[in-house]
C-alpha cells in the first residue's frame, strides 16, 4: 500500500499554481514563500503604500532572510515591512 499524503486547501493552490507536487519539503516552502497578495494586505494594515515593484522586492527580501535565519518568512515579512515604514534599515 503507498502511503496517501494529506495536502490543505493551501498547499494545493500552491501546487496547482506551480504545476507540480515533489514532497512535503516542497509544500512546506511554497507555503513559507508569501505572495504580492499578502505582502500588500500586511502593509495596508499597518498604513503603508507600495508599488506592485516595491512589494516584490519586500517579498524577496523577506523570503531570503527568512531562509537566512531559518525562520517563518510571515514575521521576517512583518518586520522588513515595518522598518521600511519607519524608515529605519533592517539589520
Amino acid at each position: 500500500m503507498s502511503e496517501e499524503k494529506v495536502i490543505s486547501p493551501i498547499g494545493e493552490d500552491a501546487l496547482q499554481e506551480s504545476g507540480e507536487l515533489t514532497g512535503t519539503t516542497e509544500v512546506e516552502e511554497r507555503l513559507d514563500n508569501l505572495d504580492i497578495a499578502t505582502t500588500q494586505k500586511m502593509a495596508e494594515v499597518i498604513g503603508m503604500t507600495a508599488t506592485k515593484e516595491e512589494l516584490g522586492q519586500i517579498v524577496e527580501t523577506a523570503n531570503a532572510k527568512a531562509l537566512e535565519l531559518g525562520r517563518p518568512a510571515t514575521g521576517i515579512l512583518f518586520d522588513v515591512l515595518v522598518a521600511i515604514k519607519t524608515e529605519k534599515v533592517p539589520a
